[in-house]
């Protein structure tokens, strides 16, 4: 399985997502937070993220993956 950071990107493009495929919690300090595993455009579909929900959304607030929720 390939690394995120592996993947050639260039640093003047921001990533997109492309698809969200799951959610989770998990446990940060003393309180809980959602994540969501997340399929970035231009990556390939063996390599997702988890990140957290209230970033993903203050970032792509827009997105059209948020319609897949």
């Amino acid at each position: 399985m390939e690394d995120i950071a592996s993947v050639l990107v260039d640093h003047m493009t921001v990533l997109q997502p492309e698809q969200f495929l799951s959610s989770r919690m998990v446990s940060k300090g003393a309180s809980a937070v959602s994540q969501i595993q997340v399929q970035w455009e231009g990556c390939p579909s063996t390599m997702t993220t988890w990140e957290e929900t209230e970033d993903l959304h203050r970032r792509f607030p827009t997105h059209p993956a948020w319609g897949q929720a």
